[in-house]
């Protein structure tokens, strides 16, 4: 079990998203992919989920990590998905939570991101 302690270090956000036109499809199969890659190289990864509006133009994701280490790790797997997932759509805006360090918010400085604080 996870005390309180621990889980002052987590740190997770959520992205809001719009997929490009006639994307969805191959968006699906670079989360796929992205699941299953997560699923087999990141035991501290605790979530990460992808969640489609009807009309599939939106997408919203979770992810949820145990630290800024296993947020860093998953930063770097995922950079051979970048190009496809980031192709298929565009940034709305992040909201990220937790004690998020320097290094996190270098990487998502850039993406219209909101840095909330635990209290």
């Amino acid at each position: 079990m996870t005390s309180n302690n621990e889980k002052l270090n987590h740190i997770h956000w959520n992205v809001e998203t719009k997929v490009k036109e006639g994307c969805y499809e191959k968006l699906n199969l670079v989360i796929d992919k992205m699941e299953e890659y997560v699923k087999n190289n990141e035991p501290d990864t605790l979530g990460y989920s992808f969640y489609f509006n009807s009309d599939k133009d939106k997408l919203f994701i979770h992810e949820y990590y145990t630290n800024n280490k296993a947020a860093l790790k998953h930063m770097d797997g995922f950079n051979q998905f970048a190009e496809d997932f980031f192709g298929a759509l565009d940034i709305i805006k992040v909201d990220m939570f937790g004690p998020c360090n320097e290094t996190m918010k270098s990487i998502f400085d850039n993406f219209n991101t909101t840095y909330w604080s635990n209290r």
